[in-house]
């Protein structure tokens, strides 16, 4: 760990109140300026104390500072969260779904993603993401009845695809 990382974990764990945490990442956002890092974890305690409005400017500069790796799903989770949060539906969906493609499935994607599909209405397309993710993953005992789930699955497509027709 270097001394960002360092001063930045020790943030997280103070046991601050509300508005100490928002100083302190506040202070570090000012000391270090332009680092996408540090606009991903201000705006990440924005959201942890329910201020998603004063969150997303934050993630969105970290994405355009280029915040990278597993920081970066974790941005593009954090933003959707939020849209979908305050209402806004369709920039929700639009960011979950680079953050699955980007993260290649990752399960907390998968479930943003879900919970703005079920948020917008699309319960059955919501529930279909999931199965799909678990069925693909082929844990637990999937591959013992991956065929009859196989087909089950391909059944609950073929009606929500008609549903939707």
């Amino acid at each position: 760990m270097n001394e960002l990382d360092d001063l930045i974990e020790m943030g997280w764990k103070q046991g601050f109140s509300d508005d100490e945490l928002l100083d302190y990442f506040k202070d570090l956002y000012l000391r270090f300026p332009k680092n996408s890092r540090l606009s991903y974890e201000y705006g990440g305690a924005h959201d942890y104390l329910g201020k998603e409005e004063e969150a997303i400017p934050l993630y969105k500069e970290a994405l355009e500072l280029g915040i990278s790796g597993s920081f970066r799903i974790k941005t593009l989770i954090q933003l959707g969260s939020s849209y979908r949060n305050l209402g806004r539906l369709e920039e929700s969906m639009e960011v979950l779904e680079k953050a699955v493609e980007e993260s290649e499935g990752d399960p907390a994607a998968v479930i943003f993603l879900s919970l703005t599909l079920w948020s917008s209405g699309k319960a059955g397309e919501a529930t279909l993401l999931a199965l799909r993710h678990i069925y693909r993953e082929n844990g637990g005992l999937v591959q013992r009845y991956r065929r009859s789930l196989g087909n089950y699955l391909k059944e609950l497509e073929d009606k929500e695809r008609d549903s939707s027709i």
